[in-house]
């Protein structure tokens, strides 16, 4: 039962988590597909473009809405055939939506 405990508190843990996806972005309307998915997985956090047109996302939430929003930006570079994806953990920065940075 006590391993049960450990269990939920690392799910309900909230985690950020910032994705890079490499490749010209500009006029697919890509960030605005990522603040609908952020609402539907239930996170929070940005989406810009990067000096070099990247698509560059931060989201926070609780580990498995994380992996569920992970996995969606994973199949956009999929579907754009985009050849490179950088994602790193790091330290919550308390966001209370999820914006759209020009």
């Amino acid at each position: 039962m006590h391993k049960l405990a450990n269990t939920t508190t690392l799910e309900s843990e909230i985690k950020n988590i910032s994705i890079k996806i490499y490749g010209n972005f500009k006029d697919t309307g890509i960030r605005f597909s990522a603040m609908h998915r952020a609402f539907k997985c239930g996170v929070k956090g940005l989406a810009r473009y990067t000096e070099d047109d990247a698509l560059y996302l931060e989201a926070e939430g609780r580990t498995e809405q994380i992996e569920h929003f992970k996995e969606w930006c994973l199949g956009i570079a999929e579907k754009y055939r985009k050849k490179k994806a950088e994602i790193n953990y790091q330290s919550t920065k308390g966001y209370s939506d999820f914006s759209i940075i020009d």
